[in-house]
């Protein structure tokens, strides 16, 4: 799903309040890993080079929340960068979305565009998000609606639109979720409402993983004539550390009953696997890829996110303990640095932080009493006792 709304981004250059509010839904997930996009550049591939286009510049508050997201886009004329849209977003105190607000700019002011009203279950999982267009009053215009099965798995997003006559919500579309154990779906029905009192099949993707639960292949199929007909397909590529490097997307050919290609992403990540730069390529149709957009992102320190901890919050075990050892908190420590001294204070091993439940590898420590610095602006140090025998 995230794949397709990318596809969906880099194609969207004419209609720039739909890109904008599209890119929020990368730059969130991104967020959501534990990395806070700052800034995102969008270039358009012209005569050979690469234009400015876009850019889409981010502010977080203290707890590292998105509270504002400013588009702009690239004036040629005046060689400079011109407002367009923003989001600004007020947070629960857990981090969630409780509302956001799209506003454009008219070259004076800033004018109210869309508004999404969110509700959460206990999970911090959505379930219902509510959206608004500014008529001059806030009128209802969307509503999703999520239900979750027994394990708090996604099973079912129901969209209503709303009818102005009867002043009521209509049922529009659902999409069906087939997950497997992880949680991950297998499969995504989409059907599409009749009008009347019926639900009519329209879209079928299947899905495949890696051992890493990391999508491998979503094959998407049409409903036609009553039964199931191949349309596209992705296939996406990994690296040794498991990091997002191609997404190639391919459209079934009914003549030659064979896949063709169509369009491919490729990555450049950062070292703890965040994208730094995603290229946007389209097929000739013959023999060669053909660049389209490029995005190039920065990120804020994740440190800014989560820094300082009290000795009473850092639970450590084992301990002693003879090659892992874990680390509870009461808050995330995702993305965080992370230092580990001797008695001495010679440095002897970091890193970063990449699971909300971290484990840290110390089997290659001769037994002996260590110190675990967390984050670069740590107040605390935390005793290791590391001990071979079990």
């Amino acid at each position: 799903m995230k794949r397709r709304i990318l596809i969906t981004i880099l194609k969207s250059g004419i209609n720039r309040n739909r890109l904008s509010i599209l890119f929020l839904c990368i730059i969130l997930s991104i967020n959501l890993s534990g990395q806070n996009v700052q800034t995102m550049l969008l270039e358009t591939w012209t005569t050979g080079n690469w234009q400015k286009s876009m850019q889409q510049i981010n502010t977080y508050d203290g707890s590292g929340y998105l509270i504002n997201s400013l588009s702009q886009t690239w004036d040629v004329p005046s060689t400079s960068w011109k407002d367009a849209f923003k989001t600004v977003y007020t947070n629960n105190s857990n981090g969630t979305p409780n509302q956001s607000i799209t506003q454009s700019w008219d070259g004076a002011s800033w004018n109210n565009s869309l508004r999404s009203t969110y509700t959460y279950n206990a999970s911090k999982k959505v379930l219902t998000e509510i959206r608004e267009m500014w008529l001059g009053t806030w009128q209802n215009s969307g509503k999703e609606i999520n239900t979750y099965n027994g394990s708090g798995y996604l099973a079912n997003s129901l969209y209503q639109t709303w009818d102005f006559i009867s002043t009521s919500w209509k049922n529009n579309e659902q999409i069906n979720y087939t997950n497997n154990s992880n949680g991950y779906p297998t499969q995504e029905i989409t059907q599409l409402w009749d009008g009347v009192s019926a639900w009519i099949n329209s879209e079928r993707s299947t899905y495949t993983y890696n051992t890493s639960n990391k999508e491998l292949t979503e094959v998407t199929d049409k409903w036609v004539s009553g039964a199931w007909k191949a349309d596209s397909r992705v296939t996406n590529t990994y690296n040794g550390s498991g990091y997002w490097t191609n997404s190639l997307s391919q459209i079934w050919d009914s003549g030659s009953s064979s896949w063709k290609n169509d369009t491919q992403l490729n990555f450049t990540n950062n070292a703890d696997g965040t994208p730094w730069v995603i290229i946007y390529q389209e097929w000739d149709g013959v023999s060669a890829w053909n660049n389209s957009t490029r995005q190039t992102y920065t990120y804020s320190s994740p440190t800014l996110i989560t820094e300082f901890f009290s000795e009473e919050s850092i639970t450590l075990y084992p301990n002693p303990a003879h090659d892992f050892v874990k680390i509870a908190a009461n808050k995330s420590m995702r993305g965080l640095t992370y230092s580990i001294t001797d008695q001495t204070g010679k440095l002897v091993m970091k890193g970063k932080l990449i699971n909300e439940n971290p484990a840290i590898d110390i089997s290659s420590l001769t037994n002996g009493i260590y110190f675990l610095h967390l984050g670069e602006k740590s107040r605390h140090s935390y005793k290791i006792i590391k001990n071979d025998i079990r």
